[in-house]
């Protein structure tokens, strides 16, 4: 049987033997293919076994460690990084003295445990080195990694990469890209960075020598992410972006946006220039020139019932559309989309949604139908159909800056910083206001007035109207335009678009107030009669106003009823 020490020195030469079987695995996989050995030189002693390398790189012998450290610092700097460098240099200087010995002696029996021991060095190790020709790590890496093969791999990778080249050119193309605040609000951003910066890292060390795994290693970067690296199937997140925006430069004042994330990737797609404010008419159609239009059979049939209607126009109504009905929806940190709420109490909700269609699919965003959403409001029931819109940075773009409600902020609650659209030609400020009144406006012969709802939005919209030279009263919970001259001015514009119903009201009171008895004289008797007839069947004033006109032809406005009724009584 054996001792327990011998036991034991049994278990540690196994265990060193696998250890040395993996680091030649690992050679191997590192350093590529094995060399042909009829060029290498062995040292033999007469009949002894000893076969001892001759060390030499790319066939020049080497004599000391210090030319092997030398060759090292000139070829191969990262290498020196890898954790057992030292350990590396110490047997290749043992195995140099070893050279040098048994120049002159033969190997005895015994010299490979006595040399093990005095050395430090496994057994195994020094057996190898003497009896079958190994040589030390060092060597295979010198002689099996010509770095010009590294540096031309290296470089086909960042050539690849459309000019981003380190982090100082990554960070410079980020920084084009109008969504890069949101990028830097992120929560991955600073992960993002470190990132990016570890893969130019790691490229720079591969190229100067450095062991694939030890780098690996030293980053805590797995191996299928080294490999995909190689392969530029899955760089990191910042470098995937930043390569995919344009390598020049836009225009002063001017970002790179993105119309599109790609479905399948998530990276940013149709780089168009946005100006990061918008001041004028010519900021705005600077963008819309680079947008285009759906070519789609929907898109046809809008524009046989609605007409080819210019881009800038349909945007315009667009954008009131989306700050009366419309809502934002984030669908990303980089991207959102609109949805649109229609109630089906109104006949013309239908031509709503096909209106916002048509506007969305003039700047390139498809639109599809939803489900249908069903809201109680103080006990009263309603049903919206909803439309959503495709998700798009451009929303996103027009939410912050056209609106200038930051990412956070509903617009429901906070108003909106828009007064560029108060220095519009009159056609542009025209579609804006349809589509605020198509979505939260109102036309009502009963009340004697129109108006637009808003709850954020006062002194912003009683400036718009105040550029056609309406002057709105403001309520709280909306602006009223009730001033005869304001209302007719506001029906010839017109005020509403796809709001057909509100619009006839409107006109209709516009014709009742241009048919009014401006001298105020004497009311006839008739008239007399059966506007009290209606009082006294409970109808109100408004209502009494609203049948004398349907019903009796009559002009009469319903502070004028309400005159007649008091003097009546």
């Amino acid at each position: 049987m054996l001792k327990n020490t011998e036991v034991k020195q049994l278990l540690e030469r196994l265990s060193e033997e696998n250890e040395e079987n993996r680091m030649s695995v690992e050679s191997a996989e590192d350093d590529g293919m094995d060399e042909d050995e009829s060029t290498e030189q062995f040292l033999t002693r007469g009949e002894s076994r000893l076969k001892l390398w001759i060390p030499q790189v790319n066939g020049k012998q080497l004599e000391s460690v210090e030319q092997v450290e030398k060759l090292v610092k000139e070829w191969y700097p990262g290498f020196m990084k890898h954790k057992e460098y030292p350990k590396y240099l110490r047997q290749a200087r043992l195995h140099l003295e070893l050279v040098k010995r048994f120049q002159e002696e033969e190997l005895k029996r015994g010299d490979i445990a006595r040399i093990a021991k005095e050395t430090g060095q496994s057994p195994v190790t020094v057996k190898r080195w003497l009896i079958e020709g190994a040589k030390p790590r060092v060597y295979h890496y010198l002689n099996r990694n010509p770095l010009d093969d590294r540096t031309e791999r290296v470089t086909k990778i960042l050539d690849s990469l459309n000019g981003v080249i380190d982090m100082e050119t990554l960070e410079q193309r980020l920084r084009t890209l109008y969504l890069y605040s949101a990028l830097e609000q992120s929560k991955k951003h600073a992960e993002n960075l470190e990132r990016a910066k570890l893969f130019f890292q790691f490229l720079e060390e591969y190229a100067q020598g450095g062991i694939l795994k030890s780098i690996a290693k030293r980053m805590k970067i797995g191996k299928s992410t080294i490999s995909e690296w190689f392969n530029g199937s899955q760089l990191p997140t910042y470098i995937r972006i930043a390569v995919e925006i344009p390598s020049n430069q836009p225009d002063i004042g001017r970002k790179w946006l993105p119309l599109r994330l790609n479905s399948q990737t998530n990276l940013p797609e149709q780089f168009i220039q946005v100006p990061d404010t918008v001041t004028s008419e010519e900021d705005l159609l600077s963008v819309l020139r680079q947008v285009q239009s759906l070519d789609t059979p929907q898109m046809r049939e809008f524009e046989k019932g609605y007409g080819k209607e210019p881009t800038p126009l349909s945007f315009m109504y667009l954008l009131g559309l989306i700050l009366s009905d419309g809502g934002f929806d984030s669908d990303s940190d980089l991207s959102a989309r609109v949805v649109l709420y229609a109630s089906k109490k109104y006949s013309w909700n239908l031509r709503l949604g096909r209106g916002f269609s048509y506007a969305m699919g003039k700047v390139g965003l498809n639109v599809v139908r939803r489900a249908d959403s069903t809201k109680i409001r103080d006990g009263e029931t309603t049903v919206f159909n909803v439309w959503g819109s495709q998700a798009s940075p451009l929303l996103r773009w027009v939410k912050e800056v056209l609106f200038g409600l930051g990412p956070s902020l509903m617009k429901k609650q906070n108003p909106i910083e828009a007064d560029w659209i108060l220095n519009l030609p009159h056609d542009y400020r025209v579609a804006f206001l349809q589509g605020l009144a198509d979505g939260d406006g109102y036309a009502s012969i009963r009340s004697f007035n129109a108006g637009i709802a808003t709850l954020t939005n006062h002194t912003f919209l009683n400036r718009l109207l105040n550029t056609f030279n309406i002057f709105p009263t403001i309520e709280k919970s909306k602006v009223r335009i009730g001033r005869y001259d304001d209302i007719l001015k506001v029906s010839k514009l017109p005020l509403f678009k796809h709001a057909n119903e509100r619009q006839v009201q409107l006109d209709e009171l516009s014709k009742i107030i241009g048919l009014l008895d401006r001298s105020y004289g004497k009311v006839p008797k008739e008239e007399i009669e059966i506007i009290m007839e209606m009082h006294d069947q409970g109808m109100s004033c408004g209502e009494i106003t609203e049948s004398l006109w349907i019903n009796h032809g009559i002009a009469r406005s319903r502070r004028s009823v309400e005159g007649i009724i008091k003097r009546r009584k």
